[in-house]
């Protein structure tokens, strides 16, 4: 399992602009376990890489994407 990684995608709500997506994925990498978040906001999403096998904390990621004023969906 070493290097796989698996993904998930988290509808956010709030994004408008490419220093939002910067700030949801700065904070989204603080995260436990995460790799990689790439975030798109005309798309609404925000894609997060971690690896395979790995639980996501979802309180977690919620509080750090609710703390900046965005809204997880």
């Amino acid at each position: 399992m070493f290097g796989k990684t698996e993904k998930l995608v988290i509808t956010v709500g709030g994004m408008s602009c490419g220093h939002c997506e910067g700030r949801v994925e700065k904070a989204v990498m603080l995260c436990d376990g995460i790799k990689k978040a790439k975030a798109s906001h005309s798309e609404r999403t925000v894609k997060i890489t971690h690896a395979a096998g790995s639980v996501v904390n979802m309180d977690e990621v919620r509080a750090a994407i609710t703390e900046l004023g965005f809204q997880m969906e």
